[in-house]
């Protein structure tokens, strides 16, 4: 087996073809690891990243990546720390489910030859790993873990926290069946008002709406729904890197987007990405002036209806504790970040002092 390091994203493309196709077969299958999300995010963000891809081959086969990249991160002492993250992690945007790409069965012996290569060759190019939103029963998380702290690098989990789900039964009768019959009140209920206010029509695109205009008028219900506190479509960055990716995801038949028209204006939107089997739940708005009728909820519900009628098995709400995930989720995982410092460079030694000394003198932390 051949390990090797790509720093050039142009060397990565000859990967492509058979990126998702190992990804697929991996037990780390996420849509925000396929290539369709990896290739656009560098185009709109990757300026000022380093990339550091490991890329194990045997007898010509592709059968392990590990999707790194160097961010620069300022310091207290004016100096920049060269953190190891996931490629496609942050970046004004969001990505979860982040981890290596292996071959199945073959997740130990992987992650070994990529650890060997993090304290190895690569030993000097970083000072910290923040590795973020990888799922806690990943398979790869406990052997990283591990193997770092074998090498005498100290790892702490991070930041947990809650990522609901949805396990879709095979109808929309049984589910919301399953549901309280408060909710069930709320959702027919609203439902109904709302058709009976005027001509509703849910569009999506690819069959009553061209990507382009669907896109202007997600990112305007949800601005409207929002305001200030939201953050998302608020950035030239965000809208460039999520029309970019909407417009790969309708190539494949990954997109969901869909616009719900109230007498022929918009009044509600939901962009989710279909993907491995299940629903990958993204962004939504609304008009505040159809709030009382739980815009929101129609929307998923229709999205949810979509996905058990193609027989899709889960609706995946991704990370947070929003209201509107835990009336819909049954089950839960848990999404946690690894962080580190690398002993073998010099910033990576001073780093947790420095950082310890800050909190320690920052008024917060008097009595």
């Amino acid at each position: 087996m051949h390990i090797r390091i790509v720093d050039r994203f142009a060397d990565l493309h000859s990967h492509a073809a058979r990126w998702n196709e190992l990804l697929a077969r991996s037990r780390s299958n996420s849509v925000f690891l396929t290539w369709e999300w990896i290739e656009p995010w560098w185009q709109v963000f990757g300026a000022e990243l380093e990339l550091a891809v490991l890329v194990a081959e045997e007898h010509g086969q592709l059968v392990g990546i590990a999707p790194l990249m160097i961010a620069p991160h300022p310091s207290p002492g004016g100096r920049h720390i060269r953190t190891l993250m996931f490629l496609g992690q942050g970046g004004d945007t969001l990505a979860e489910h982040l981890d290596f790409i292996i071959e199945p069965g073959r997740e130990r012996e992987l992650v070994v030859a990529f650890v060997d290569h993090l304290c190895g060759p690569m030993r000097r190019r970083w000072d910290a790993l923040l590795l973020q939103r990888v799922t806690e029963d990943s398979i790869n998380r406990a052997v990283v873990i591990e193997q770092l702290q074998e090498r005498g690098v100290v790892v702490a989990t991070r930041n947990e926290q809650p990522a609901p789900y949805l396990r879709l039964p095979e109808t929309m009768d049984s589910l919301l069946a399953s549901k309280s019959s408060h909710f069930r009140y709320n959702y027919h209920r609203n439902r109904k008002r709302l058709l009976a206010m005027g001509t509703v029509r849910f569009l999506t695109v690819g069959q009553d709406l061209a990507l382009d205009k669907a896109m202007e008028v997600l990112a305007d219900l949800n601005r409207e729904r929002w305001q200030e506190a939201g953050s998302s479509f608020r950035t030239e960055r965000y809208r460039q890197f999520h029309m970019a990716l909407a417009q790969r995801l309708t190539e494949r038949n990954w997109l969901w987007l869909s616009v719900a028209t109230l007498d022929g204006q918009p009044i509600a939107a939901r962009y989710d990405f279909i993907y491995g089997g299940k629903v990958w739940c993204m962004q939504g708005g609304w008009k505040p002036a159809q709030q009382n009728l739980s815009p929101g909820t129609i929307m998923t519900g229709e999205v949810i209806a979509w996905a058990i009628d193609h027989g899709l098995r889960e609706y995946d709400f991704l990370g947070g504790e929003d209201q509107y995930k835990r009336r819909w989720a049954d089950a839960e995982r848990t999404l946690v970040d690894l962080e580190a410092f690398n002993p073998a460079t010099v910033r990576g030694r001073l780093w947790p002092r420095l950082r310890s000394l800050k909190r320690a003198l920052s008024p917060a932390s008097g009595s």
